[in-house]
């Protein structure tokens, strides 16, 4: 695998990845944790393009597939297999999408981004869950939105300040359409 990184110093991809999964122990988390953080980087990118529509809404996959067995950013390895990143990029890349925005204050907003050719309304729920508790006991609070954005549009219909979220990397905020309107994010 080292003679197929031409990228110096080889362990550059260590700082890419710490911070989504830690570091990895063995060769098959290498695997797990590489791919999930480059899904987690399309993710991202994408929706920030995908939400800067009228001004910029196009993205283009640079790597689709491998020509050979290796490490690489395609998202369907030599054998056709999808990799996480596939999947992700069906979710992120559907006509309508939900997408959450890091303000620089700490607080977070909510857009709908709307590539169909008709006005979009209807209901979505926005859920702080906390990773440490119990399954049943997650959910710290969970608000329902309801939402209008015009053809081809993108807008924020949903903020949350920094003190209702909290700074707290065992918390995540979770979007569901009350119906199968978007994927959930």
């Amino acid at each position: 695998m080292e003679n197929r990184i031409k990228d110096n110093p080889k362990n550059k991809v260590d700082a890419m990845i710490l911070p989504v999964t830690g570091l990895p122990a063995t060769i098959g988390d290498y695997v797990d944790f590489t791919q999930i953080t480059q899904a987690e980087g399309l993710k991202f990118g994408i929706e920030h393009y995908r939400r800067r529509k009228p001004h910029c809404s196009g993205t283009l996959i640079w790597q689709l597939n491998d020509c050979w067995p290796g490490v690489s950013w395609s998202v369907l390895d030599f054998y056709g297999f999808p990799k996480a990143g596939y999947h992700y990029l069906r979710r992120v890349y559907a006509p309508l999408m939900a997408s959450f925005k890091a303000l620089e204050d700490g607080s977070v907003e909510l857009w709908i981004t709307n590539d169909r050719a008709e006005d979009v309304t209807g209901a979505l729920t926005v859920a702080l869950l906390d990773m440490r508790m119990g399954e049943g006991e997650a959910t710290l609070w969970s608000e329902e939105v309801r939402y209008a954005v015009p053809d081809n549009g993108s807008q924020p219909v949903w903020s949350g300040t920094a003190e209702r979220i909290g700074a707290d990397s065992s918390r995540v905020l979770v979007v569901r359409a009350n119906g199968d309107a978007f994927p959930a994010n």
